[in-house]
């Protein structure tokens, strides 16, 4: 976890991966304040909606070992 020095908020890493995948292969990720901050930018990083993204996919906190 990282410690935003700016506003003293935690960030953390989020991906997203298909709701379609049994095996929930990370996509993409980042590093943001929340999970909704996370997934607007993955909708808006793949063009879609944000409602739509999320029917398609599901955001999840990555660990260390997941980076």
């Amino acid at each position: 976890m990282y410690r935003n020095q700016n506003t003293g908020g935690q960030i953390m890493r989020f991906g997203f991966y298909s709701k379609n995948d049994p095996n929930r292969e990370i996509i993409n990720s980042g590093v943001f304040q929340t999970s909704q901050d996370a997934a607007y930018f993955f909708a808006a990083m793949k063009g879609l909606e944000f409602h739509v993204f999320l029917n398609l996919f599901n955001i999840t906190t990555l660990t260390n070992g997941k980076f």
